[in-house]
């Protein structure tokens, strides 16, 4: 298990979705049958699924993975917690992606960024969820205040060794911004 869920945490990061994917509900159909749905070695992988699926564009796989493992972790270890956390931020993203612009905001504004970076060991937390904040902004025709989020995630994402989907994902939302602004002067 542990041996699958690094190299589907490695495909993820690779962009190779469909075998991180397959990876990960391998990971949780395993890790259910041995811990049970409650364990954070079931949640975790069935979150990173539903996140890979989002990231795919497969929203209608994605929401009920990504909200399963967000009612298991918020009801188990509370809306707080790390694992909550790192759950809803699956969640909100595959949300943002589905245009349910509230739902996603409301879910990334109860992340305790420090709960889940200790949980996780991911620096780029705080980045991530002022990336989907941003989306959400410019989704919502606000573009200063998408423009001050992408500014939050900028110092994580624009690093050389930063995931190819982070940093596209903050181009995107710049260009996005640039363009808007561009048609506005």
């Amino acid at each position: 298990m542990a041996l699958l869920g690094t190299r589907a945490a490695s495909e993820g990061s690779l962009g190779i979705r469909d075998d991180a994917i397959r990876d990960d509900l391998t990971v949780y159909n395993l890790a259910v049958r041995k811990f049970g749905p409650v364990s954070h070695l079931s949640i975790g992988p069935l979150s990173d699924a539903g996140l890979s699926e989002c990231q795919a564009g497969r929203y209608a796989k994605s929401e009920p993975h990504a909200r399963k493992a967000f009612q298991v972790a918020k009801q188990a270890f509370g809306p707080r917690g790390g694992i909550a956390g790192g759950t809803s931020y699956a969640l909100a993203f595959c949300l943002i992606g589905l245009n349910k612009l509230q739902e996603a905001s409301e879910l990334l504004q109860t992340i305790d960024v420090k709960a889940v970076t200790r949980l996780s060991g991911d620096f780029t937390v705080e980045a991530s969820v002022a990336l989907a904040q941003g989306e959400i902004a410019a989704r919502r025709g606000d573009y200063l205040l998408a423009q001050r989020y992408a500014q939050v995630a900028a110092p994580a994402f624009d690093r050389p060794n930063t995931r190819a989907y982070d940093r596209q994902s903050l181009e995107k939302l710049r260009m996005a911004i640039d363009e808007h602004l561009r048609a506005s002067r």
